[in-house]
């Protein structure tokens, strides 16, 4: 008989791990040994489980927000409204709170920004200042 190898399921969606040969598995070039962890039938009712999941999770956050109806009480997604709707709560705390914290902000009164102080002039290497009139190239004053 030729080796089998173990497909290691999900408790998540109910799968339990089994042993399978390894054609059964879907090729997966990442993997040291070029094949996925689970066997192709559990990997599609994995991936279809978390699509499943995936669809109820943004149904259930339409709802929470007013977006669209709830979903049926029957499905995934009720058994996950609980924890949404936990999030939600907490997010509506939060908001709550910020909201608090802006209207006594607002409710104070408004400080007045000091402006920094001003720079002090560069120091520069000649003095500023009028320029005086340098006598006339060749005149010595009283030569005679």
């Amino acid at each position: 008989m030729s080796e089998m190898r173990k497909c290691v399921g999900s408790a998540k969606f109910g799968i339990e791990a089994h042993e399978a040969p390894p054609g059964d598995f879907p090729s997966q070039p990442s993997q040291k040994d070029g094949l996925g962890r689970m066997c192709k039938t559990h990997w599609k009712q994995y991936v279809t489980g978390l699509a499943r999941e995936r669809k109820a999770r943004k149904a259930v956050d339409a709802a929470v927000h007013g977006e669209g109806p709830m979903p049926p009480a029957g499905s995934l997604a009720a058994a996950r409204k609980e924890s949404q709707a936990a999030v939600a709560e907490e997010r509506r705390k939060g908001r709550q709170a910020q909201q608090a914290i802006l209207v006594k902000l607002r409710s104070r009164p408004a400080t007045p920004v000091p402006k920094p102080p001003r720079k002090p002039a560069p120091i520069t290497r000649f003095p500023r200042g009028r320029r005086q009139a340098a006598p006339q190239a060749g005149s010595q004053g009283d030569a005679g």
